[in-house]
């Protein structure tokens, strides 16, 4: 028996590798799936009550730890290891250095797991293609596996299991392997060149997704756009999916995106089906050119605004501080210039310097002090002080609460974008939070609202977004909110507006004293606001 462990960030996460492996897998095999939270003791004695004869775990950077002392767990009691993924392939010699792993998987394990597997537990030879392994005192560190002919790998086989927790995960596919660009921070600059499966793969995989519940699906590609394909797959999913309630997402390379794939979309999808993710990372000439990726053009800002504007696609931008050359001034410029676009999710990420990457095997050039330990984020470089990261890391967190996290609509977003350096408005807040004591991670959501009210009136910004920022207050919740604003209480008063209702709108004057919410708003007009059945329904009088 077989045994391939994930322990991934969290369960909603589908874990595609261990999954492929076991439908790769010649011998009999199983998967067992937990997360970074669950104890290290009864991750160990779930697999041990299997009695594996061999083990294999799906290596990241945020489990490697775990992974580790597992496998040293693991070996104490005679069993086979074996280590792949993103976090071993690209530096197998040190793991292999400080860890009791047999083998580790370099690359594409599809094209050599059952190989491996004889080597361990019928002593066949091994060779040195897509592994490293101990060979006495020596260290054999091959080269990395990679499937050149993708249409030979074994999809998943959905399990009833899987079947019943499919609604409520995300679930992962793959279009191609490999990416057209060399960006220097990222793993997939190590990948040599682009490989497609097959379209008919593609659609039965999601078919079968589908069919088993599934709503949440992402594909893995780090260029989906780069599949001559993709529009044939666009195509398949607005033709078959479109009244199932999923959402697909892409990785998007937007320098490349086919305006005739967009026109498409907006023509044919119906909304929020498609979730495109675009990685702007910087704006700034010399970064990019630094970090090998292509220029920020105009034209690739209009079309990201384009999409946004036609609310068709849902829009995840990405921002990644600490990248060479790229000082505080110039970030706030690449910041400011992507938040100008409104995106409803703009990621602010710190740099990584992943184990393999060119960045981190230059990092003296810039002089970067990273963390050495998982995940392994900057401290500081050449042009970036500490002091820097910490002031951007507090304009990420409030972003975080108050913008991608939708507990505000676009209302936040907008306010930082008029205000003309939204930079700067999210770093304020972030010091009006800080000075009244109001925590970040455990809050009620009525005092961000009434927060954000003050600070806009600070800023003299209240007056002509104080209604619409209470009605998206009111209106998003499921049942009464507790109010943070003054609400009309005089009986008589909201019984002839009751009243009133009634009569227009058939609603029970009982059921409006007992289910709404009614105040005045800034023109004098009034806003009665009925909660029933999980739902917020709106009257303007």
């Amino acid at each position: 028996m077989v045994i391939y462990v994930a322990i991934d960030t969290k369960y909603i996460h589908v874990n595609h590798a261990v999954n492929l492996l076991q439908a790769n897998t010649s011998r009999p095999s199983i998967t067992l799936t937990f997360t970074i939270h669950d104890p290290l003791e009864t991750i160990f004695k779930s697999i041990m009550n299997h009695d594996p004869d061999a083990v294999g775990f799906s290596v990241y950077m945020w489990n490697v730890e775990a992974v580790l002392t597992l496998t040293k767990w693991l070996k104490g009691r005679g069993k086979l290891v074996i280590l792949g993924g993103p976090e071993v392939s690209y530096d197998a010699t040190h793991f292999l250095t400080v860890s009791d792993a047999d083998v580790i998987v370099k690359g594409e394990a599809e094209a050599v797991i059952n190989k491996v597997l004889d080597y361990l537990i019928d002593k066949t030879p091994l060779g040195a293609y897509g592994v490293a392994y101990k060979k006495g005192t020596k260290i054999i560190d091959g080269t990395t596996a990679c499937v050149e002919n993708l249409a030979t790998i074994k999809q998943p086989v959905f399990t009833k299991t899987m079947q019943r927790e499919a609604a409520h995960q995300v679930h992962y596919i793959e279009a191609s392997r490999g990416c057209p660009y060399q960006c220097s921070f990222c793993l997939s600059s190590l990948e040599k060149g682009v490989r497609f499966f097959p379209v008919e793969t593609i659609t039965n995989t999601m078919d079968t997704l589908i069919e088993n519940g599934a709503k949440t699906i992402k594909f893995l590609d780090r260029t989906f756009n780069a599949n001559p394909k993709t529009l044939a797959i666009i195509k398949h999913i607005i033709d078959h999916y479109h009244l199932h309630d999923a959402v697909f997402q892409f990785e998007i390379t937007g320098e490349t995106l086919d305006p005739a794939i967009i026109a498409f979309i907006h023509k044919h999808a119906p909304k929020e089906l498609f979730r495109f993710e675009i990685g702007i990372q910087s704006t700034h000439p010399l970064t990019n050119k630094l970090t090998q990726r292509a220029p920020t053009s105009n034209a690739l800002l209009n079309t990201i605004k384009t999409i946004i504007d036609t609310n068709i696609i849902d829009v995840h931008l990405d921002l990644i501080a600490g990248l060479p050359k790229e000082d505080l001034t110039r970030f706030k410029e690449s910041f400011n210039t992507v938040a100008a676009l409104k995106p409803p999710e703009l990621q602010l990420g710190f740099l990584k310097m992943l184990r393999g990457t060119k960045i981190r095997n230059e990092a003296n050039r810039f002089k970067y002090r990273f963390n050495p330990s998982p995940p392994y984020e900057i401290i500081e470089n050449d042009v970036l002080t500490k002091d820097d990261i910490a002031r951007i890391k507090s304009v990420e967190i409030v972003l975080n609460r108050f913008h991608n996290r939708g507990l505000f609509g676009q209302h936040v977003l907008d306010a930082a974008v008029d205000y003309g350096n939204p930079f700067d408005f999210f770093e304020k807040l972030s010091e009006t939070l800080k000075n009244q004591g109001i925590s970040t991670l455990r809050y009620q959501l009525k005092t961000l609202y009434s927060v954000f009210e003050q600070f806009l009136a600070e800023l003299n910004m209240l007056e002509s977004r104080c209604d619409a920022l209470r009605y998206t207050y009111l209106t998003r919740a499921k049942t009464k909110p507790p109010p943070y604003f003054p609400l009309i209480k005089d009986k008589t008063v909201k019984y002839q507006v009751y009243k009133a209702m009634h009569a227009r709108y058939g609603v029970s004057v009982d059921t409006l004293f007992k289910h709404a919410i009614l105040t005045k708003r800034q023109d004098g007009s009034l806003l009665a606001v009925l909660y029933q059945n999980h739902q917020a329904v709106p009257y303007r009088l």
